[in-house]
């Protein structure tokens, strides 16, 4: 498992080389193909390597702010995890943690989404409570519980209320934004 350094360090490359954090259009300018298919079922979103063409497919059903986390999500596999890709489809569990892959990769999502400075302006500024600041942010709680435990590994002390769930979007039904 990679470090959590290693995995802010691959985020912040991103945004500052592009100087932005829209994983679409970060997918855009990394030349990763992107498509919606509506025969994907409960699966949100898989990426994938193809005849040397980096794709990304998202459930057609899923939510805007859904649409956004999956794809950053997926962004962090291309970072992260492309070499495993080109051996074949990977249909990873989206966002179950109990995998080292999936953990870095919703590690990256939370990097990619969430700037630093405002996550701590939320919270201790403003005094908002995670849910209170995933509902700003427009992000899952439990993508705003990682920042927050990704930011302590890297020496923050923040005190969280629970620790995130390890399948939080296994249960999430594309085309709802129940996640808040």
């Amino acid at each position: 498992m990679r470090n959590p350094a290693e995995i802010l360090g691959a985020a912040n490359r991103l945004i500052k080389k592009y100087n932005m954090r829209d994983p679409f259009r970060l997918a855009d300018e990394l030349g990763i193909m992107l498509r919606y298919s509506d025969s994907l079922g409960s699966l949100l979103g898989l990426y994938t390597v193809v005849l040397r063409n980096r794709v990304i497919i998202l459930n057609s059903d899923l939510g805007e702010n859904q649409r956004r986390m999956v794809l950053a999500h997926e962004l962090g596999h291309d970072v992260l995890h492309r070499e495993a890709a080109k051996t074949g489809l990977q249909e990873y569990m989206l966002f179950d943690m109990r995998t080292p892959t999936e953990y870095e990769a919703n590690a990256f999502a939370a990097h990619l989404l969430i700037d630093r400075d405002e996550l701590i302006e939320l919270s201790k500024e403003r005094e908002l409570d995670p849910w209170s600041v995933s509902r700003e942010l427009g992000l899952n709680v439990n993508l705003v519980l990682i920042k927050f435990a990704e930011m302590n590994r890297m020496g923050d002390s923040f005190t969280l209320p629970r620790i995130p769930d390890a399948t939080f979007f296994k249960n999430e039904l594309p085309g709802s934004e129940n996640a808040f």
